[in-house]
């Protein structure tokens, strides 16, 4: 599922407000995580990408 497609399911499922950040911020981890991917994959830098996700507390990975 892409980043948009997941945000829109989070907002039917509802389940309040915490639960839908939960689903958005888990959906935005896996945005970046692909695009840190396809980066790699295509020789590309990634910095920007991985600060990104230390913002969303993974530590950056």
């Amino acid at each position: 599922m892409n980043r948009q497609g997941a945000i829109a399911a989070a907002y039917a499922a509802g389940g309040g407000s915490a639960a839908v950040a939960a689903a958005i911020k888990t959906a935005e981890i896996a945005h970046y995580r692909r695009i840190i991917a396809s980066c790699k994959a295509n020789s590309l830098p990634f910095n920007n990408f991985t600060v990104a996700l230390l913002d969303l507390g993974t530590g950056g990975s």
